[in-house]
């Protein structure tokens, strides 16, 4: 189905239509959401939260952009949302999925000692990627693990290239200069 079929479907409130959005993008929106907020069901509420928005604010999209750039800057707005709600309780941590560190992995058999050390790594980078100030944070994710050009963050964020070229630059530098610092403790 092409893209603009299927948004006339689902502003005509077609479920079918609807449920073929969800299968072609709840993938996309679940990973951009647990990498934000580190846990499962948060993602998921999130996920939820960003389809009952698109089913009752299919309307307020203009076509201006992509139909997948506008949902995944509704899950970006809506981690972000969760997000700054959670902050003013107790922030929790970024999960960095020790399956994808596996993965990247080129095909070699992990002994039990690389395991422990992934998983320590994995922990480290966790705590210092969540003392990232959130722009950074979120441009840094965008890049490696979105794969996203400077350009298109630039879009997502509405922000400046260099903003975006100097967020990154700051959140590398610090996530090393955490990274070491905890490291050494």
């Amino acid at each position: 189905m092409e893209e603009s079929e299927l948004i006339y479907q689902v502003k005509d409130q077609n479920p079918k239509a609807f449920s073929y959005l969800v299968d072609l993008y709840s993938t996309m929106v679940y990973s951009v959401a647990i990498k934000m907020v580190n846990n499962k069901e948060d993602a998921e509420d999130i996920t939820q939260e960003v389809f009952t928005t698109i089913w009752t604010s299919i309307d307020s999209f203009k076509g201006e952009s992509l139909l997948k750039t506008w949902i995944f800057r509704l899950a970006i707005n809506k981690s972000h949302e969760f997000l700054r709600k959670k902050n003013r309780k107790k922030r929790k941590g970024f999960h960095f999925d020790l399956e994808e560190v596996k993965h990247i992995q080129t095909n070699q058999e992990l002994q039990p000692d690389k395991l422990i050390e992934l998983d320590e790594l994995q922990d480290l980078f966790n705590q210092s990627l969540n003392k990232l100030p959130v722009n950074q944070k979120t441009a840094f994710l965008l890049s490696r693990f979105e794969e996203m050009s400077y350009q298109e963050i630039a879009d997502e964020m509405k922000i400046s290239h260099s903003a975006v070229e100097s967020l990154i630059f700051r959140a590398r530098q610090k996530l090393s200069v955490l990274m070491q610092k905890t490291k050494i403790q």
